[in-house]
């Protein structure tokens, strides 16, 4: 097959060599452009979708590290212990309703108690404590509101007392072991706002295992004597106990006894006995009862043990700066 050559010395094209015209450019240009605006919305839809998703994960993170962090924190120190930080100073402070606004570890929060939460919107029903945060530290886009409430064990409403409050020593002691939490993390997604809402409850988890214990015992007068079928007898005088245990609170206890017997198998006899807690007794209570002569088993004015007219006088226990201690004083007074 043979072509014939060109006049100016090129090849002559076959009719079936030619490209594509203008018109046949545009129609294929603008069929391209008209599926890819039918997929304009398609993608917009996809990446609002996406959008979407990773903020409800993002909230629902959120949330969870904030149950975390509260579980994190112990439920309740007592105050006298010092400045430290427990659940109850944090998320029920008060009952105070005028907000204030904190700033603690490093995050800024509203906070106020409500005498009745409505129950509607996801907010819990009755009396809780509101902790709000306007803006979450690593995620300014979204917001959280922590609402909690002391609950029994059936979980129902606790009555908190009036005076309440974790702040004063003597009034921090929470009504129950118990916290209902709601937690709503919320968030601007387009022009709709949204949330997450979840609900758990965190419970007073300390070990009845002190950390720390302080014993003391002093008598005046002690005396054991063995009978020859192996009865044991043992009198007391003047005996004064002082007991202290550190856990996440203080605990200091003193008794007092005038006097007591013991006999084998036979119930203990005591004169006047006395006795002081602290919490909530103050340091330097003191308190004296006088009781009727006590004389153990025994005919006429003789028995295996008697004691005139017993007394005690200022029995009294103290916790100073978290710790238990006993008083300066304790032991017995050989003159009484």
């Amino acid at each position: 097959m043979s072509s014939r050559s060109n006049p100016k010395g090129g090849l002559r094209a076959r009719r079936g060599d030619a490209g594509f015209t203008m018109i046949e450019v545009l129609v294929a240009l603008t069929i391209l452009a008209t599926m890819a605006a039918s997929m304009i919305p398609v993608l917009v839809t996809g990446i609002r979708a996406s959008q979407k998703a990773r903020l409800e994960t993002q909230a629902k993170n959120i949330t969870q590290q904030r149950i975390e962090a509260m579980r994190g924190l112990p439920f309740h120190v007592d105050r006298q212990n010092g400045p430290f930080l427990d659940l109850l100073d944090v998320y029920y402070t008060d009952l105070s309703t005028a907000t204030t606004t904190r700033a603690i570890g490093g995050e800024t929060s509203k906070a106020n108690w409500i005498s009745n939460a409505p129950g509607t919107g996801g907010l819990p029903s009755g009396p809780a404590y509101h902790v709000s945060y306007p803006s979450i530290p690593g995620y300014p886009s979204f917001t959280q509101d922590v609402y909690t409430q002391f609950l029994r064990t059936t979980h129902t409403l606790a009555t908190v007392p009036a005076g309440y409050t974790s702040q004063v020593v003597g009034s921090d002691d929470p009504p129950a072991l118990l916290f209902g939490v709601t937690v709503i993390t919320s968030w601007t997604s387009g022009q709709s706002a949204r949330s997450y809402r979840t609900y758990t409850e965190i419970a007073d988890g300390r070990t009845s295992v002190a950390l720390i214990t302080t014993q003391a015992h002093s008598v005046f007068l002690r005396a054991v004597s063995t009978a020859a079928d192996g009865t044991t007898y043992e009198g007391h005088v003047g005996d004064v106990q002082a007991d202290g245990s550190l856990t996440s609170g203080s605990l200091a206890n003193v008794q007092a006894a005038s006097g007591y017997f013991e006999l084998t198998n036979q119930p203990r006899v005591a004169g006047a006995i006395g006795s002081a807690v602290a919490p909530p007794n103050p340091a330097g209570s003191a308190a004296s009862f006088v009781s009727p002569q006590v004389k153990a088993s025994g005919s006429g004015p003789c028995g295996w043990g008697s004691l005139g007219k017993t007394q005690y006088d200022d029995v009294s226990a103290d916790t100073a700066q978290g710790w238990p201690s006993a008083p300066s004083d304790a032991g017995t007074d050989a003159t009484s």
